[in-house]
């Protein structure tokens, strides 16, 4: 998958999102679109621990928000 796609797409669906007053969805697909980011790593080896860390910060983020609406 051609990785500008993808975080064209997800650009999109945020503008769409905030447009419409979706203060969570937006948030959670900003997380989501750093957290390929970080990933993806433009392909290197090795990550960084502090990329590592804000990868796991952001995919910690939006399982918080999935949480929210459980009892």
């Amino acid at each position: 998958m051609d990785e500008h796609f993808l975080y064209n797409t997800l650009n999109t669906i945020y503008c769409k999102a905030s447009e419409e007053k979706a203060a969570v969805s937006a948030s959670m697909i900003l997380k989501l679109s750093q957290y390929f980011r970080l990933s993806l790593s433009d392909g290197q080896e090795k990550i960084p621990l502090d990329e590592i860390l804000e990868m796991i910060r952001a995919y910690l983020q939006i399982q918080a928000e999935c949480a929210m609406d459980r009892p």
